[in-house]
């Protein structure tokens, strides 16, 4: 049995539910723990006393540790800081076999044991989710936020899983910030070289974990059943859909989403369709029950983990663009994504 954690605040607590209501379609053995980034969101996980799903309070998980760099961080980088230490709290505390690190907006589409079958197969202590940009950008996203996504990352509590998890933990204590240096990115860029450093940390080969939209555009459906598995391909490979990354999405007032999918030149409008429709409709009964039963009221409209600077003069945007596609990558980067991003504005929002 797989042993899965988590942590999300209350703006991300609708996305989560609607997360674990897929794994529990798939899935039948298996523990959710969830750190509660704020008391009115554990409130609500101890209220609602799902039988899987079990609700960590935050002051019974901080440390002296944790404590001492938490004022100097956003709630975005102080989250990104506890992912680790999250980890290795539930070895600790509950000594599972095998515990996985899961970020709240995945929508699971397979039961998620599947990656200890894997892990087992490969005779691997630590198994991680390689981005997979596409290949007109990947040379500079790579460099800038990382080559591995921190959305599946799955420990085998034995010397190996331990020895490296109390590695990365040290290092979300000494620095989580989103730099885009080439060195730091949140919690992330320190899996860099994990493959190649250690003999027991591998990619994943599912093709069907982590789709997303920074990778949508290199698959294609091959079928759907109406309540089976979406059936794709991917740089020659058969997968089927094992879970999908929603990260991006923001809400107008109302029942409008932005999908932020459509930034890249050959994402499959039909596929986008078959993924965000279905988990959009989930999403906000989710919303409304949330909304109804708890007064909780969520309109995201920017990614809350990363600054956002408002250009607002024309003319600085205008010198901006120029400045950016003087470069080859700054060109590349252009032509494949704020290019598309322009002309596909239109087709990106979804009502529900």
């Amino acid at each position: 049995m797989i042993t899965l954690c988590t942590l999300f605040n209350t703006n991300y607590i609708d996305k989560a539910l609607t997360m674990y209501e897929s794994i529990e379609r798939y899935t039948k053995d298996y523990v959710l723990y969830v750190l509660a980034m704020d008391d009115k969101c554990f409130e609500v996980l101890e209220d609602m006393a799902w039988s899987r799903l079990i609700p960590i309070k935050l002051s019974d998980f901080e440390n002296e540790q944790l404590l001492k760099v938490k004022q100097e961080r956003s709630m975005g980088e102080y989250c990104w800081t506890c992912s680790a230490s999250l980890v290795n709290y539930v070895m600790e505390r509950f000594q599972p076999e095998y515990c996985a690190y899961i970020d709240s907006d995945l929508y699971f589409y397979d039961d998620v044991n599947c990656v200890v079958e894997e892990m087992k197969r490969r005779n691997a202590s630590v198994m991680i989710t390689g981005h997979r940009f596409d290949k007109c950008d990947e040379k500079q996203k790579v460099w800038q936020v990382g080559k591995y996504c921190v959305e599946f990352n799955t420990f085998k509590n034995d010397v190996d899983g331990r020895k490296l998890l109390d590695i990365w933990c040290h290092q979300c204590l000494e620095y989580c910030r989103c730099d885009g240096d080439g060195v730091h990115w949140a919690d992330q860029k320190y899996l860099d070289n994990w493959p190649v450093d250690y003999s027991f940390v591998v990619e994943t080969e599912n093709w069907g974990a982590g789709i997303a939209p920074w990778n949508l555009a290199q698959y294609r459906m091959v079928s759907r059943d109406e309540y089976g598995p979406i059936k794709m391909n991917c740089r020659g490979e058969q997968c089927q859909a094992f879970f999908y990354h929603f990260q991006g999405i923001t809400f107008e007032e109302g029942n409008i989403a932005h999908t932020n999918t459509m930034t890249r030149w050959g994402v499959s409008r039909k596929l986008r369709d078959a993924f965000y429709k279905p988990y959009l409709s989930h999403l906000f009964r989710n919303k409304k029950m949330l909304y109804e039963k708890y007064g909780i009221y969520i309109v995201i409209k920017h990614h809350p983990g990363v600054n956002q600077v408002k250009q607002r003069n024309i003319i600085f945007k205008l010198f901006h663009i120029l400045a950016t596609i003087a470069t080859s990558e700054g060109f590349r980067l252009f032509i494949f994504h704020r290019l598309p991003s322009f002309l596909y504005k239109k087709y990106d929002s979804i009502i529900e």
